[in-house]
């Protein structure tokens, strides 16, 4: 597994991407289902059908949707509202974390929000209780830059709805950006909730595209 991750270490650094031995690591995580990046010096190694898998994540972080030439590809958060969508294991949370590490290291503050196990739990004010809204309020009430929302699908019905729909509807008035990852299902037929508000920024990135219908 060392020997794969330096390799994708080499293709994404390539490639033009900032932090290719992180984003080589986290990819492996992913595939292996692994929380916490220590769990990664213990884990044996990846089968045939990770290995297989890894390759492709990296394939994918690498070259732009439909083309072969590798290029960096640039986010644009300027609108304060951004989507990213894909079928489960498609690298969600991994471009997440990625989007996180970014503003992190331009000095931003990041609230964090991750109903289940995510790479993004290993971001400093990560929220994870989908119940405790009191404690996600509190967090939210220190001036933030970004909030980055795992699985935002199960939270449209949870108590944390009132306060994420509070943030997209105030994101551009208080010049904060808003992340949110869910499966393309959910997050292009949703019909309530913030996910609603965060689709008209027209803004997202969409991985593994099964149908022309889900863009």
């Amino acid at each position: 597994m060392r020997e794969a991750i330096a390799s994708a270490t080499e293709r994404l650094a390539a490639a033009g991407v900032r932090s290719p031995e992180h984003d080589a690591k986290a990819l492996a995580m992913h595939v292996l289902g692994l929380t916490k990046p220590s769990d990664l010096l213990l884990a044996e190694g990846f089968d045939e059908t990770q290995a297989i898998a890894y390759v492709d994540l990296v394939t994918r972080r690498v070259a732009p949707l439909g083309g072969d030439e590798l290029e960096a590809v640039t986010l644009d958060l300027t609108d304060g509202g951004f989507v990213v969508s894909g079928p489960p294991r498609s690298g969600r949370s991994t471009a997440l974390l990625t989007i996180g590490h970014q503003l992190l290291a331009s000095g931003a503050r990041v609230v964090a929000v991750a109903p289940r196990p995510s790479p993004l739990r290993d971001l400093p004010d990560c929220h994870t209780d989908r119940e405790a809204s009191y404690d996600l309020e509190a967090l939210l009430a220190k001036p933030t830059d970004a909030i980055l929302i795992d699985d935002a699908e199960l939270l449209v019905d949870s108590p944390l709805a009132y306060l994420l729909e509070k943030a997209v509807r105030e994101m551009r008035d208080t010049n904060t950006v808003v992340v949110a990852a869910g499966t393309t299902d959910e997050l292009v037929t949703g019909y309530r909730g913030f996910v609603v508000e965060l689709r008209r920024s027209k803004s997202g990135v969409l991985l593994s595209p099964q149908s022309a219908a889900d863009g």
